[in-house]
């Protein structure tokens, strides 16, 4: 599950929900159910890089953090430190989706040279991951 803002006063995000710039800026906590011993990967990444008409840049990657130690998000490797969404102006809706995947086996970390362009299929398949969760929600700068 995904929250925007700072506890306790967090907002719930349904997943397919349109959410205004504002709240989606605010600070992000993901909760999944685990498995005691399991190291977990968050992908967070949009869709519509740069827009939803010609998304050349998609995924564009907004956070990854892998080998996190069940929900203890202190643990593990940060790859791409998370960055707020920031839809070009007047570039229509995003969609951003944040994924949790139980990891097979811990990983080196990976350097990627950019955000943009993720290959999100090879990487998870490469490292076998397993999805557990996944929140997807829009939001646009106007």
């Amino acid at each position: 599950m995904l929250y925007f803002g700072i506890p306790p006063n967090l907002r719930a995000v349904e997943s397919g929900s349109v959410v205004n710039l504002q709240t989606a800026v605010m600070p992000v906590t993901l909760t999944w159910n685990i498995q005691p011993g399991r190291l977990y990967t968050i992908l967070i990444y949009d869709l519509d890089a740069p827009n939803a008409i010609d998304p050349v840049n998609s995924p564009f990657i907004h956070l990854l953090h892998v080998n996190i130690q069940g929900q203890n998000v202190k643990s593990g490797d940060i790859i791409a430190p998370y960055i707020v969404p920031d839809p070009p102006l007047n570039s229509g809706l995003h969609t951003y989706v944040a994924d949790i995947f139980m990891q097979t086996r811990a990983f080196e970390p990976i350097v990627i040279q950019t955000r943009d362009r993720f290959p999100l299929d090879w990487f998870i398949s490469q490292y076998n991951l397993i999805k557990v969760d996944e929140t997807r929600f829009q939001t646009q700068k106007i």
